[in-house]
């Protein structure tokens, strides 16, 4: 007997032939490099926002005035305690303003203070010499402050389309220049009975120590 021959298995049916090939959906491609850059959340909420009016670049230059508590275009003084901000900014930028303007009316007020008991030239004592020092200090150290200030707004400003100054960052900046102003402020307020007087020793122990604890906390 010799080796038959293996039989072959007949090729199938099913297969489409070369017309239905080339009817068949051409395969999926790697998809397409965005073209479009990512961007922050914060520009894409802004971009489709209507234009603050006035803007913020607008109100930066006016920024060192209001610190200083002086009157400007954007925020108009009515009185030494009263500030009128625009009524068209958005909630978010009035409070900032808010966060800014209150040093400036303590720097004022202190000011004013000073100069009221140096043209008094009474005799204030240790007390008040001590309490009259400190303030000088303090508000010579804000306004270094409010000319370091002014002068990165500046350099920010001469650039167009520059980054880096922004509202929110002027406010982190004085942060810690308010909470000294508002303590001598409230020094003053709870040590003496009128305005412009320099106070006396109070009269129950450790007086002044409480003030500065309370303010502090």
């Amino acid at each position: 007997m010799g080796l038959q021959s293996i039989p072959t298995e007949p090729p199938p049916t099913d297969l489409p032939s070369r017309a239905q090939q080339a009817d068949l959906p051409p395969l999926p491609t790697s998809p397409t490099k965005r073209t479009t850059p990512l961007l922050p959340k914060s520009t894409l909420l802004n971009s489709s926002r209507p234009p603050q009016s006035p803007s913020e670049r607008d109100l930066l230059r006016d920024i060192p005035y209001l610190l200083l508590g002086l009157p400007s275009r954007h925020f108009p003084l009515t009185s030494s305690t009263t500030l009128t901000l625009p009524s068209t900014l958005p909630a978010p930028t009035i409070s900032l303003l808010y966060t800014l303007a209150e040093p400036g009316l303590l720097y004022r007020a202190l000011q004013e203070f000073i100069d009221a008991e140096e043209a008094d030239g009474g005799d204030v004592g240790l007390v008040g010499q001590s309490l009259r020092g400190a303030i000088k200090v303090e508000v010579n150290g804000w306004m270094n402050l409010v000319a370091g200030i002014e002068a990165e707004i500046r350099r920010y400003l001469a650039v167009e389309g520059g980054v880096g100054v922004t509202l929110k960052r002027c406010a982190i900046w004085v942060r810690e220049g308010t909470l000294g102003l508002r303590l001598m402020s409230v020094i003053i307020e709870d040590t003496q009975g009128t305005p412009h007087q320099i106070p006396q020793p109070p009269k129950h122990q450790f007086g002044l120590l409480g003030v500065i604890y309370v303010s502090g906390h």
